[in-house]
């Protein structure tokens, strides 16, 4: 096991501790009690979300930290996390906006949706949809986690899969495919569907995780080598 794995492994561990604190949350929605955030409530403590219950935070609203259990829902569309989001059971985050500085999916019944705003760390285990936003830090614990757009950073694959939806993409040293997965540490840079150019820094790639590209992508890829390949040759021929 690696460092990066035991450190996963810890991280996983004080989550599962800091939720069983969380039952002295400052703030406690139950049933199907909602909350709107909209000032700054983050010397007051943090929010517990059971059952149904939904918890936004919009443009002015600063909190520091978020647990979610259940079937609750949290709704990021502004403002900030100061602290982290812990989600765990069945529970869902939507973050469009804002900014969170860590955000930990625990389970992999967590739905998770990230379309805008900025996430620091995230230790992404479950559903995992990023379509948007700046990413800092990215832990893919388990689960699957599917990338269509954003800003990305680092890309830590500990566990499950990870799905770059892009094209045009540039391994760079240290990196090779194996059919449509990427094998390998180093840059890996491409481009979203709608010609947004991005790059992420692969620093683990653990046998239990796999990184892939659409099949497309891949064909198109190793053709440009091919092509490559056969223009050299033409050229040493003559």
């Amino acid at each position: 096991m690696t460092l990066r794995n035991v450190l996963a492994a810890f991280a996983a561990i004080l989550a599962a501790i800091c939720f069983e604190d969380s039952t002295r949350a400052d703030f406690i929605l139950t049933g199907t009690q909602q909350m709107t955030i909209n000032t700054d409530i983050s010397n007051e403590g943090s929010v517990s979300l059971k059952g149904y219950s939904q918890l936004s935070v919009v443009s002015g609203g600063k909190v520091n930290s978020l647990y979610a259990f259940g079937w609750s829902t949290v709704n990021i569309s502004g403002g900030s996390v100061q602290g982290s989001i812990r989600a765990t059971d069945y529970s869902t985050v939507y973050i469009s906006g804002g900014s969170v500085n860590q955000f930990y999916a625990t389970e992999p019944t967590v739905l998770s949706y990230i379309s805008g705003g900025s996430v620091s760390k995230f230790v992404a285990w479950g559903n995992i949809n990023i379509s948007g936003g700046t990413l800092g830090e990215i832990w893919a614990n388990g689960g699957a986690l599917n990338i269509s757009g954003g800003t990305l950073s680092n890309l830590e694959a500990i566990n499950g899969s990870v799905i770059l939806n892009g094209i045009d993409f540039v391994l760079g040293p240290g990196l090779s495919l194996n059919g449509n997965q990427v094998q390998g540490l180093g840059l890996l840079s491409g481009e979203w569907s709608d010609g947004t150019p991005w790059m992420v820094d692969i620093g683990e790639n653990d046998a239990n995780a796999t990184i892939t590209i659409p099949e497309p992508a891949t064909i198109s890829l190793l053709g440009l080598g091919l092509a490559a390949t056969i223009l050299s040759s033409r050229r040493r021929s003559f």
